[in-house]
């Protein structure tokens, strides 16, 4: 986790990141670090759930994190949500590696 820049979340929410819904606490710290921690935690302890309309088309999903039977921190994120974490984070890191990055 340490190659992940610190940078934070107002700054790349500025640069067309998208905003979070946080539906419960919140980060250690408003930074790109914690936040992918807190995605890959959530994703790694099987803690979420899809989101979906009523005709049953999924929408997005709720992730949390627990210490113990507590839940510490949730975000319910959108399709489109998790497209543009995904692409913009990918650009990222081939912009650290020097990498072209495609452009769609």
């Amino acid at each position: 986790m340490s190659s992940i820049p610190d940078t934070p979340l107002e700054e790349l929410i500025a640069n067309g990141w998208p905003q979070l819904r946080t539906t419960k606490g919140s980060l250690p710290q408003e930074t790109l670090r914690d936040l992918m921690g807190m995605l890959r935690n959530s994703i790694a302890h099987c803690n979420l759930e899809f989101l979906a309309a009523e005709q049953g088309q999924i929408t997005g999903i709720r992730v949390w994190n627990r210490y113990g039977m507590s839940k510490t921190w949730e975000a319910e994120l959108s399709i489109d949500d998790l497209r543009a974490i995904a692409f913009k984070f990918v650009e990222l890191i081939e912009g650290q590696n020097g990498k072209e990055v495609a452009t769609s």
